[in-house]
């Protein structure tokens, strides 16, 4: 019988105080009886229910967790081929009776054991983002073996499926960008696994979004009619409402120089004694130059406001500082803007990265 034996216990204080025997030492001995025993039907309720009067046990109420590990001891047992017969299942309700198991624990212990069983079959069946059709019957014939649920077979498939397809998507996206191999591939393991993508409107704009970002630093980056004339073979990337900035030098005041000192003129009234020459201080603080609209062209960066216009070419930009909303542009020579955006400067950032980067 493939039950372990186990010891006795010794007398707690107070089961001495109390002048009896350790009521678990009567599944120990329900044990060993089960475990002489050739087959579970050869055992006799009788004896069980013998063993339980000497210990005062009452079995319904008494002592649920050492049965069910019996139970589930047996019940491991006959899963290890994955499959439960005929034999083992009356072998299983005869063992349930003479532990005096109910029906609902019985259900929940048998429960747990198969869909184990079955979890680990599905997990690796799903775990290379493939099931074959060999694999599926495989899972079919598993569940009919262990006469798991078609429900409950269905809900552990779908899930522990629909978990490896998130993580494909974890994996795909943790660059923030999505390649036309990536794509393929998750609509592969999607059609593979039978797993419905559920994705809402701001999962697809994210999604789209990385598509744009893939294909801005490596395909060919589609143009937009920016409304205003190009040059010949110019072709515009973006347009954003920016504000213009640059450093200006700034006055914050006119201070004395040399020994001061105060003298009262009258109630209230002081005389600052000292030299004034007329020393300024100054610093740069950003200030604003324009407000307007920019566009990004794979020439040049084109600025148009209320207060002129103003062009960037590409070629004459040492390198750029993006933000989190704006960019700083260092050029070769004038003023450096820095251009504030109300939205998305990461995508701009980029279009503006592959412009600079072909513009040479």
């Amino acid at each position: 019988m493939p039950i372990a034996r186990q010891a006795k216990v010794g007398p707690s204080i107070l089961d001495r105080l109390m002048r009896r025997q350790p009521r678990r030492n009567a599944i120990v001995e329900i044990r060993d009886l089960l475990i002489d025993a050739e087959r579970v039907q050869d055992v006799e309720a009788e004896a069980v229910q013998a063993i339980a009067d000497r210990y005062g046990v009452r079995l319904q109420k008494h002592l649920s967790a050492e049965r069910e590990a019996v139970y589930r001891e047996y019940l491991s047992d006959c899963l290890a081929d994955h499959r439960l017969d005929e034999a083992e299942i009356a072998a299983l309700r005869c063992l349930q009776g003479l532990l005096a198991l109910g029906d609902p624990a019985a259900e929940r212990l048998r429960g747990e054991a198969v869909e184990a069983i079955y979890h680990a079959s599905v997990t690796e069946a799903v775990a290379d983002g493939r099931v074959s059709e060999e694999e599926t019957a495989a899972l079919l014939r598993l569940r009919d073996d262990l006469t798991l649920g078609t429900q409950r077979a269905g809900e552990i498939y779908t899930r522990l499926a629909s978990q490896r397809m998130q993580r494909a998507y974890d994996e795909a996206l943790a660059d923030e960008r999505i390649s036309p191999e990536e794509d393929a591939e998750l609509k592969e393991i999607s059609r593979s696994l039978n797993v419905e993508v559920q994705a809402d409107a701001n999962t697809r704009r994210t999604l789209d979004r990385y598509r744009l970002f893939w294909l801005i630093e490596n395909g060919d980056v589609p143009p937009i009619d920016p409304g205003i004339k190009l040059y010949r073979g110019e072709k515009c990337y973006a347009m954003r409402e920016v504000e213009w900035r640059e450093l200006r030098r700034v006055t914050t005041g006119i201070s004395y120089a040399g020994p001061t000192a105060r003298v009262r003129m009258a109630k209230g009234v002081y005389f600052r004694m000292g030299h004034l020459r007329g020393m300024r201080h100054s610093s740069e603080m950003l200030t604003r130059v324009d407000a307007g609209t920019l566009y990004l062209t794979t020439k040049r960066l084109i600025f148009m406001g209320p207060l002129g216009n103003k062009t960037v070419r590409l070629n004459r930009i040492l390198t750029f500082e993006p933000y989190s909303n704006g960019i700083e542009i260092q050029k070769d020579a004038g003023r450096n803007p820095v251009l504030f955006f109300s939205d998305d400067v990461e995508l701009f950032a980029a279009l503006l990265q592959r412009a600079w980067s072909d513009a040479g």
